[in-house]
């Protein structure tokens, strides 16, 4: 059986917290959940299309300049009907995909020195999105508290300590590479 596409639903989540454009819903995915998440722009527009074809999401034409038109989507209430039961549904698939895992299963194709060079690379790579993510819970202290602030400091506590958990994994794992070294 093939996988739905979750698509659907985080486009319908970002439009149930607030009316927007496509190039907005981009944004907020990027910014919001962009660690764990990611949609192409390739996926959206044609899925925000899709929607509107099946009257889950409404379009409402802005004026930006006099040049161009922005299209701001609302989401219908059959759209919150769908998204509510997707939300409600506690099954799920435990899926964590992450090329640099995949390329270091085999290792043995590079030598000890470059996978240790590689694993630091990744580790520079893992500090600096947990500095990301400690800074965009930071700036959410400061803002106005909604509930759905609290769900966004949830998922960036996942996002941190999943980061110093891979840190610390590097750590293991260059130490590791080091003995096999020699």
């Amino acid at each position: 059986m093939a996988r739905e596409s979750k698509t659907k639903y985080i486009l319908l989540g970002m439009l149930a917290i607030k009316n927007c454009s496509g190039y907005d819903i981009k944004q907020m995915i990027d910014v919001n959940v962009g660690y764990f998440w990611q949609e192409s722009n390739g996926q959206i527009y044609p899925t925000l299309k899709k929607l509107e074809e099946c009257k889950l999401i409404e379009r409402i034409e802005e004026d930006r300049d006099s040049t161009r038109e922005k299209k701001i989507y609302t989401i219908t209430l059959e759209g919150k009907r769908i998204f509510q039961n997707w939300v409600e549904e506690d099954e799920y698939i435990l899926s964590i995909r992450n090329e640099f895992l995949l390329k270091l299963t085999f290792g043995t194709n590079l030598t000890v020195r470059k996978n240790i060079e590689r694993l630091k690379k990744y580790k520079r790579g893992v500090s600096e999105k947990k500095t990301i993510l400690e800074s965009m819970k930071s700036r959410l202290g400061l803002e106005e508290q909604t509930d759905q602030h609290i769900y966004w400091y949830i998922q960036l506590d996942s996002g941190i300590l999943m980061s110093q958990a891979m840190s610390e994994w590097c750590d293991l794992s260059i130490s590791r590479l080091e003995k096999l070294g020699g």
